[in-house]
């Protein structure tokens, strides 16, 4: 398993995240998250400047943080990329002193259930019905970032 460099995007970063985020089913505007206050965006690369592999998007709401987005490309998969994204969320809402993290997630998507549990998410709910594509289920998740364990 290889190491990656997790920082924060930058505007040069944003046709290869709307790339990987067309991948991911989300297709959001980089540039517009960027601008927002509340949101973070991080990329992680193989090497200093190299291309982006993988991001994660997040938004903080008073003492939470919201796994808004988490995607890596397909040759890049199972190298370590996602856990290193999700490291630096976590130690993010851990450093801001917010008290949990929560996402929503594919019931199907059994690698990043893999994931999430691996860190210590424990369902929280079920939203039935809820991506829009093909109206698959989403599991909400939680991790207390207090209690929580690292990816």
């Amino acid at each position: 398993m290889s190491s990656y460099l997790v920082e924060p995007a930058t505007p040069a970063d944003g046709e290869r995240i709307r790339e990987l985020a067309l991948f991911s089913g989300s297709g959001f505007d980089p540039a517009a998250e960027l601008a927002r206050p509340w949101a973070k965006l991080w990329v992680a690369r193989a090497d200093a400047g190299g291309r982006a592999r993988g991001f994660a998007l997040i938004w903080r709401a008073a003492d939470e943080v919201h796994l808004i987005d988490l995607a890596v490309e397909q040759e890049s998969r199972r190298r370590g990329v996602a856990r290193a994204l999700l490291r630096a969320v976590i130690d993010f809402g851990r450093a801001a002193g917010c008290a949990q993290l929560l996402l929503e997630v594919r019931r199907s998507n059994t690698a990043a259930l893999g994931l999430y549990f691996g860190a210590g998410f424990r369902e929280l709910d079920v939203r039935r019905a809820y991506y829009g594509d093909n109206g698959e289920d989403a599991l909400v998740m939680r991790l207390d970032l207090a209690l929580g364990e690292r990816p």
